[in-house]
């Protein structure tokens, strides 16, 4: 009740709760794998959980909610993770380069990571990453509220 604003994910919103807010898409995204182009998955069209069973997986960070939606789709596939590796984004991306392990992104920001990297998609069932802006009905916003919303949208509309 202190904040204004909730940036989630929309399979962790409870629909009831879902339905007494305000909200605004801000992503709907494919989840994608990256590979250094010499590694056996950058030959694929798609990536399998189970293709991932023996790979070093360089995750995201765990207070990030791309690392719980990756954490969903194993779970779903009946798959453990026995360890992975998390690390920010940046770090991720450039260890896959370097071929030590199997790092994740998105399709939207796949093209803005810069080196050598394949990205192939993750064959998981509903494999989207799709993030909503929410706030309160009827909470009159403050003047800065509804500037970062605004500036909210705007971002998103690229």
């Amino acid at each position: 009740p202190q904040y204004t604003f909730l940036l989630a994910d929309e399979w962790i919103v409870p629909p009831a709760y879902a339905e007494e807010m305000e909200s605004i898409p801000l992503a709907d995204d494919s989840v994608m794998v990256m590979v250094h182009p010499a590694h056996l998955l950058a030959k694929k069209t798609c990536v399998r959980i189970t293709d991932l069973a023996n790979e070093n997986l360089l995750l995201p960070m765990q207070d990030y909610a791309f690392y719980e939606l990756l954490m969903r789709f194993f779970a779903d596939s009946g798959q453990i993770l026995a360890s992975a590796n998390s690390y920010a984004a940046v770090i991720n991306s450039h260890m896959a380069a370097e071929g030590l392990g199997v790092a994740f992104t998105t399709q939207r920001t796949a093209h803005t990571i810069q080196g050598k990297l394949c990205y192939i998609p993750l064959d998981a069932p509903d494999n989207r990453w799709k993030m909503r802006l929410y706030w309160r009905k009827n909470h009159p916003l403050t003047a800065d509220e509804r500037q970062f919303l605004d500036f909210v949208k705007r971002f998103y509309e690229k």
